[in-house]
């Protein structure tokens, strides 16, 4: 990332800052001179002072009362504990309704479902109906016409 600054720096100026995919594997560590390192306390630096460095580590290592009187790694155990037993147990809930609707989508089926073998019986019955009623009406009309030639 480059920044070219033309000009002096006015109130009201802009600057966009567009995301670069594997920006952050660019990233190092550039000093080469402990002695810029703040880790004293003091602006005075005497040398051997690192009281921020040991800050910074009892943060990790020291009990924390916002945390349930943890350390901070104990309380990141914790959590992702919890996040893992939660996970499973939306996993184990899912999988039982699952069921649930298996099991209620085949007793719906077993109660109202339709049977192939069932309907196309019915069909051909209701076929073989719709056929004999037209034969019966084809031989009355036969039988109408054969009387209206005989009465002519």
């Amino acid at each position: 990332l480059d920044v070219v600054i033309n000009g002096t720096p006015a109130a009201g100026d802009v600057f966009y800052v567009n995301a670069q995919k594997g920006a952050a594997q660019q990233f190092a560590v550039a000093l080469s001179d402990t002695d810029k390192i703040a880790a004293a306390s003091t602006a005075a630096g005497i040398p051997g002072n690192n009281t921020n460095a040991l800050n910074l580590v009892a943060i990790h290592t020291n009990r924390h009362v916002d945390l349930g009187n943890v350390t901070l790694n104990d309380y990141h155990t914790i959590t992702i504990g919890d996040v893992g037993s939660a996970t499973q147990e939306s996993t184990q809930a899912l999988h039982s309704k699952q069921l649930e609707v298996d099991q209620l989508t085949a007793l719906r089926e077993s109660v109202s479902g339709v049977s192939l073998d069932e309907e196309l019986t019915n069909l051909l019955s209701f076929q073989r109906s719709f056929e004999a009623s037209a034969r019966m009406i084809t031989v009355a009309d036969e039988l109408m016409q054969t009387m209206l030639a005989m009465g002519r």
